[in-house]
């Protein structure tokens, strides 16, 4: 079966646009629904966001071997979930599994199933409409940008919640009787001796109010030697580590959550929770101050009534160096967005700068750009600020990694969201996406012409045109 399984990912991978990819692994239902299981079965185990804690899979000893016999990918998958993942132990289970199977077909299968992306453009949104809520997509609530205007139509005299933006990843945080930490993608964090301090008050905060919640916020890990978070980078590398890895975060090192709601835990699987925000963030501070955790802090916050209150606010956090601020309607509802929720908005600095290509970051074998590069490598002129730079078009992607030397020194526009400031030099900059290839100048900008950049870009958000009550002058 591991020979037709196979042949059925390289045709979707082959089709043309998600419509013919759907419309092939539909037909297959039709024609065969036997080899149609196996694919749903193999598409379901792939996006399950269920973890390996391996990152490769290498090639075991030959003392490992004596006496395994061969096994299929379906029963060697279920068996390897059955046992030891992590550590040494898992990368030696890994490694029988994949000498262990039949055919090379099945190692291939075996490996998109550890990237948990079988690189075909053909991801969960596209394969449950084939096979229905096959694959659970965790409900998110994106908010909206500024520019859209939703907060012209709040009620601002009931009170907009004004909040700092976090720069961190994004947590769930299950209260119930199995406390459980998930990231956006609903990956596990799962290491106990890392999270005690927030699975622990998720227990307290079922025990004590006898009903399983979901709590968002930003996971942040901090030096406990120092007092100090890590930046960015920093902390988001270690959490990935412990969800790639199961490994344990560096002794001396803690998990922490900056958190901003509440949400009945059945509300957040259906992906719609009508409970207006101010009686939700009520509940969270009611919570906190019943349930008291040092791994828990209420986000940054400010109730005002007047749109140039939360101007003077923005002013403020970007002055200390703030990515920017999110805002509340006062009785929005939580739901699963994807173009951007009407009651939440992001606000924060979008400028374009001009930087100079360096180089080019590989990309990871599991990656959508494998076999190109993920990023290019950009500075200041003055060598004070080093970023990565995304977003290219794939075209554009192409002609870059064909063409190389010829961009290396190059300078091209990048937007951003302004200055990430790392406590030594160089400082980074903030998701810079690439605009386009400046042939016309041959000097990046400096990291005084960015400050310059970003100060104008502060003073034309405060600037905008809006009256007190949240309206259009």
């Amino acid at each position: 079966m591991s020979v037709e399984l196979r042949k059925h990912i390289r045709a979707i991978t082959e089709a043309k646009g998600p419509n013919a990819k759907i419309a092939y692994a539909k037909g297959l239902i039709l024609s065969n629904p036997v080899e149609a299981e196996e694919l749903s079965w193999y598409l379901g185990m792939v996006y399950s966001g269920q973890n390996w804690y391996q990152t490769k899979i290498g090639k075991p000893g030959a003392l490992a071997m004596i006496g395994k016999p061969s096994v299929g990918l379906r029963e060697g998958i279920s068996a390897f979930f059955s046992g030891e993942r992590r550590g040494s132990a898992g990368a030696t289970r890994l490694g029988v599994l994949s000498a262990s199977l039949k055919t090379q077909e099945e190692r291939e299968l075996l490996q998109f199933s550890l990237w948990a992306d079988i690189k075909a453009s053909f991801g969960p949104k596209s394969i449950n409409k084939v096979w229905p809520d096959l694959i659970f997509i965790p409900p998110y609530q994106r908010c909206a940008t500024y520019d859209k205007g939703y907060h012209l139509a709040w009620n601002w005299q009931a009170g907009v919640y004004v909040q700092e933006k976090e720069d961190q990843m994004f947590g769930n945080l299950i209260c119930d009787h199995q406390p459980k930490l998930f990231s956006r993608n609903f990956n596990a964090i799962d290491c106990p001796s890392s999270i005690t301090g927030l699975t622990g008050f998720a227990k307290e905060v079922w025990e004590y109010f006898d009903e399983p919640v979901v709590i968002h916020g930003e996971l942040k890990v901090r030096d406990d030697g120092t007092g100090d978070f890590l930046g960015r980078e920093a902390s988001n590398g270690l959490v990935n580590g412990i969800i790639q890895t199961g490994s344990d975060l560096p002794e001396g090192y803690s998990a922490h959550m900056v958190v901003w709601d509440v949400i009945p835990l059945g509300d957040f699987y259906a992906g719609h929770c009508a409970i207006e925000y101010h009686s939700r963030f009520d509940a969270l501070v009611d919570t906190l101050n019943v349930v008291p955790s040092n791994n828990i802090r209420l986000v940054t916050n400010a109730i005002v009534k007047d749109i140039n209150e939360v101007k003077g606010i923005f002013g403020t956090v970007v002055a200390k160096k703030g990515e920017g601020l999110v805002i509340k309607s006062s009785d929005g509802i939580w739901q699963d967005t994807d173009g951007g929720s009407g009651d939440a908005i992001k606000l924060k600095i979008e400028m374009v700068v001009e930087l100079q290509i360096i180089d080019f970051k590989e990309a990871e074998a599991k990656s959508k750009h494998s076999g190109t590069f993920a990023s290019l490598q950009c500075r200041s002129s003055d060598g004070r600020i080093v970023t990565g730079v995304s977003g290219m078009t794939d075209e554009m992607r192409a002609e870059m990694d064909a063409n190389r030397d010829e961009y290396r020194g190059a300078i091209i526009s990048a937007r951003c969201n302004g200055i990430q400031w790392n406590p030594e030099e160089p400082h980074s900059l903030y998701f810079a996406q690439f605009v386009e290839v400046r042939r016309d100048k041959a000097t990046a900008d400096t990291l005084e012409d960015i400050v310059s950049v970003q100060e104008s870009a502060i003073m034309n958000k405060l600037m905008s045109k809006d009256n007190s009550n949240g309206e259009e002058a």
